[in-house]
């Protein structure tokens, strides 16, 4: 509640509003703690949208973002066995930003806040190789599939936060973004595991100022 009338103070006071629109390539890293073992998979995403800020004060600002995020990841092959594992989704998050002149055209930003996310979809390649049997098998699981054998049952609504810090003009931007989800992403009926996702992201930014 206090985030929320934060937020509604600040479109009462804001001096200036601008529209953003940021696009780049993240790192991510995913670990996978079910208790008999620990799972690391380390990938590249995308992550792209559009953010509205609102500046109450001469460095002071909150923006509200809409983020659309595609993730890879891979385990590596490892007892014979290479894990691919591919997520899509949506993301809201809420930040207070800061900027702090460093001349007259170019300015350093900071912000730190919190999301809430959607996932869109989440798959997994599974590949085989039986040097025995002299063949290889491959097969593809849905991972909200509950009736599938091995798959991790995620939810799909996951919260986290989220630092942001780089250099920025009037028109254009340049900053790193890192986020960590705060929530289990696996069913609260299957307890045999917990998840940690981590993303940093290089974010590329156009500004649209207006009144």
């Amino acid at each position: 509640m206090k985030i929320i009338r934060l937020f509604c103070i600040s479109l009462l006071w804001a001096q200036h509003f601008e529209t953003g629109f940021f696009v780049g390539p993240q790192l991510l890293s995913l670990l996978k703690d079910d208790g008999d073992y620990d799972l690391r998979l380390r990938g590249i995403g995308f992550v792209g949208g559009v953010s509205e800020n609102f500046w109450f004060a001469q460095r002071w600002g909150l923006s509200l973002e809409a983020q659309y995020v595609w993730g890879r990841f891979r385990s590596g092959s490892s007892f014979s066995v290479e894990i691919t594992r591919f997520i899509t989704g949506l993301r809201t998050p809420l930040l207070l930003r800061y900027q702090v002149p460093l001349s007259e055209r170019v300015s350093l930003e900071l912000g730190a806040g919190v999301y809430a996310g959607f996932i869109l979809a989440a798959e997994e390649d599974v590949k085989y190789s039986s040097f025995y049997y002299g063949r290889d098998t491959s097969y593809t699981r849905d991972l909200f599939d509950k009736s599938v054998p091995g798959a991790d049952i995620h939810r799909r609504l996951n919260f986290g936060g989220a630092f942001v810090g780089g250099v920025r003009t009037q028109r254009f931007g340049f900053a790193l973004w890192h986020d960590w989800m705060l929530s289990k992403a696996n069913d609260p009926k299957c307890r045999c595991a917990s998840f940690r996702y981590n993303a940093t992201a290089v974010r590329i930014s156009y500004f649209i100022g207006h009144s």
